[in-house]
């Protein structure tokens, strides 16, 4: 009570004073000695004093077997008593930075344990940590000085010199009411004050733990605790809304009339040919039959009895009718049914799964490759975006995605459907990209070309390549630079012949030529920290919107000194998005004024792009109006296209 109501920082260590002074004030007044105390309990037994000489004569190193020292049994005890300690002594930390509310200098503290212990252990002392409860009642008293610890120290010097034994005079009920109390105080703070901080689910794993540790012992305690835990994370997490359809196009800049087909056909609100789905979560085995009834029901699909099967042959566990993936199956396929939906089937489904950290084996099966050949069956092409190299690892090795021989050639026909292949892969997998703008804008290629050869009109003739520069690497040669007249036309939808004579005077030779830069692979556009005094347009080639980290940089650079002609093109590992032909960048922080954010590498041999700088811009905004319109109009058209890939739901 004293500890929690009062308000002044000597009230509790007063009362711990006050307390055996009672004591000794009511033996006093009731005529009993401490013998009298003694024979009662109150007090300690009186035990022998024992000199200072006598704490080291109970070792002799003649009797230490020093060829045992460096034997198998006596280091695996050293490394396990190393262990203990040191995570102990993290425990300590960390619980007694969470008492306070501040946080530690964990480093500094580890040191301070290391060096007593070492000072101990030469003085033929025991090892240990943070004697958490004298920290703790420390804290409480409300005392925040050096001066606690040099007392304490000196006292403790003070009866190893002395001949006195504390215990034999001490009232032993103090000693214990005061561990009582600490104990009490932690069980107050950690079950009852501890609730309104906690989820409920959260709170049932702190009470089961607390109550295994009494039945059980601390050990079993704790072990059942951490599965209980383990349980509570895998029930959590498999509940979590994980999926979610964003509205996102390609950056590619196609021809205006191309452009109104995507807006009116492909990407129709009301029936979509390419939907896409983020997935935010790690997928795993007590979240994969959810994820995979969410995705039906995005597109559409619904599963026969066939499908269940190999669904439920593919998820893990027993697969009896009673088993928990079998009833979340069969929910969803009575679900499925009462929906009687009428909508359209979209034609490319595309999973956005930056976010995904890991997949694991089950889900992998379970979820996208019964996924996958479902919407093979219902001439549904499915994509994955953004997947890191671990996902991949997974879907290839278990044949949910195509091998990097296969995918190559359906790339290749989904940029152009007229080439002629020698084998075409087999369907029913998934077709894996390293960006989504790479995915979205193959998936328009195709529909532009589907819905041109079902109108009976000629295929487009596109101008822009495929961002990723694995595409086609043995065409690089034949890849025509487009003017930078033709790539605004494009974006501004200017296609009259009055629009293209003015748009010719950004080409080469023209009034408003713009400076153009030839990069090879490696090569930097621009870095973190540079002034942004211009922004860029490709004209040719591949460019990579990278993060900025140190490492990636110094593999950059590497490849640039060590990378001879012909040498295969490593991607880089962190590049978060992939530019192509008519891609615009660099023009937030040069709109802005603010200094580089990212960081910009040429991904492809033999790229070019167009660097329009503000001093340019200042000298057409005084001799071409018109001409600096046109280029502001550009830039609005960019940051519409980027607005339009923000997901605001």
């Amino acid at each position: 009570l004293i500890s929690r109501y009062a308000k002044s920082d000597i009230a509790l260590p007063l009362s711990m004073v006050i307390i055996p002074s009672i004591f000794y004030v009511v033996l006093f007044i009731g005529g009993y000695t401490l013998e009298d105390a003694r024979k009662n309990l109150w007090v300690g037994e009186i035990a022998p004093p024992a000199s200072i000489t006598a704490l080291f004569d109970v070792f002799d190193l003649n009797e230490v077997r020093w060829d045992l020292i460096f034997s198998r049994r006596v280091l695996t005890v050293w490394c396990g008593m190393v262990f203990v300690v040191s995570f102990s002594s993290c425990l300590d930390v960390a619980a007694i930075s969470m008492d306070m509310g501040e946080p530690l200098n964990v480093n500094k503290e580890l040191i301070t344990v290391g060096l007593s212990n070492l000072i101990s252990g030469v003085l033929l002392g025991q090892t240990g940590s943070y004697i958490f409860s004298q920290t703790i009642l420390t804290y409480r008293t409300g005392f925040h000085s050096r001066w606690i610890g040099f007392i304490g120290s000196m006292m403790f010097l003070f009866f190893v010199v002395s001949k006195c034994n504390l215990l034999q005079i001490a009232p032993l009920f103090f000693l214990g009411s005061t561990l009582i109390f600490i104990g009490i105080d932690l069980l107050y703070e950690w079950l009852i004050e501890v609730w309104h901080r906690l989820l409920l689910s959260e709170y049932i794993v702190l009470v089961a733990t607390f109550i295994a540790i009494q039945i059980v012992g601390i050990d079993g305690g704790i072990i059942l605790g951490a599965l209980v835990a383990i349980v509570e994370f895998i029930v959590q997490q498999s509940q979590l809304p994980s999926l979610r359809r964003v509205l996102k196009q390609s950056r590619a800049v196609w021809e205006p009339q191309h452009r109104k087909l995507l807006q009116d056909f492909v990407y129709d609100s009301r029936n979509p040919k390419i939907i896409t789905l983020e997935i935010t979560e790690t997928v795993f085995f007590g979240s994969s039959m959810l994820l995979f009834s969410k995705i039906c029901d995005e597109i559409n699909l619904e599963p026969n009895q066939t499908d269940f099967e190999a669904i439920i042959l593919a998820s893990p566990g027993p697969h009896t009718s009673r088993s928990p993936s079998t009833k979340r199956i069969r929910q969803h396929k009575s679900t499925a049914t009462s929906k009687k939906t009428v909508k359209n089937r979209p034609r490319f489904v595309v999973l956005e799964m930056t976010q995904v950290a890991n997949v694991d084996a089950s889900a992998a099966r379970s979820c996208f490759l019964q996924l996958a050949k479902m919407c093979s069956k219902n001439g549904i092409i499915l994509c994955a975006a953004g997947v890191n190299r671990r996902v991949d690892w997974i879907l290839r090795s278990h044949e949910v995605s195509y091998s990097d021989k296969e995918e190559q050639i359906v790339k290749g026909l989904m940029l152009n459907p007229l080439e002629t292949v020698t084998s075409i892969p087999p369907s029913g997998k998934l077709v894996s990209f390293t960006s989504i703008n790479e995915c979205l804008e193959l998936c328009e290629n195709q529909l532009i070309y589907e819905f041109e050869q079902n109108n009976l009109i000629e295929p487009p003739k596109l101008g822009t390549s495929s961002s990723n520069p694995d595409l086609n690497c043995g065409q690089h040669e034949e890849e025509m630079m487009i003017p930078l007249s033709t790539i605004f036309g494009r974006i501004l939808g200017m296609e009259g012949i009055s629009d293209k004579l003015l748009l010719q005077s950004f080409d080469s030779g023209g009034s408003a030529e713009v400076d153009t830069l030839d990069l090879k692979y490696a090569e930097s556009v621009f870095t973190v920290d540079q002034l942004a005094d211009s922004f860029f347009i490709v004209l040719c080639g591949s460019v990579g919107i990278c993060r900025a980290d140190p490492q990636e940089e110094h593999q950059r650079r590497s490849i640039i000194h060590s990378r001879t002609p012909g040498q295969s093109e490593a991607p880089f590992t962190n590049v978060v998005s992939y530019l192509s032909v008519g891609g615009i960048f660099g023009f937030v922080d040069f709109a802005i004024q603010r200094r580089r954010s990212f960081n910009a590498v040429c991904l492809r041999d033999g790229t070019v792009v167009a660097k329009i700088s503000r001093s340019m811009l200042e000298r057409l905004s005084n001799d071409d109006k018109v001409l600096h319109q046109i280029i502001e109009r550009v830039l609005m058209q960019a940051s519409l296209m980027e607005l339009a890939n923000i997901d605001v739901s």
